[in-house]
């Protein structure tokens, strides 16, 4: 069964899982959208676990960086797509 699962918060990500992969599109975070690819690398042909979600939003985040007062952000959008995958699977 295909699901999607989306939040508005601090980001906004689309997860869709398939027996073969995963998208994750963050978007609010930055000035466009953007795909997480090195995370969905990550999580491709795994079994949807919470482990290896934890491991995507890390991996998503890995490149981010602050600007001004917002470092905060990173973390919380870190949560958001951990959260994101897990009500997805």
């Amino acid at each position: 069964m295909n699901r999607i699962c989306r939040t508005d918060t601090a980001a906004m990500v689309g997860s869709i899982f398939h027996s073969r992969y995963c998208r994750i599109a963050i978007g609010s975070v930055a000035a466009k959208p953007w795909r997480a690819k090195s995370a969905e690398a990550l999580l491709k042909g795994m079994r949807p676990e919470p482990a290896f979600f934890e491991k995507a939003a890390t991996e998503a985040f890995a490149e981010a960086s602050p600007s001004g007062d917002n470092a905060h952000k990173i973390e919380l959008g870190r949560r958001i797509v951990a959260r994101a995958l897990t009500l997805a699977s």
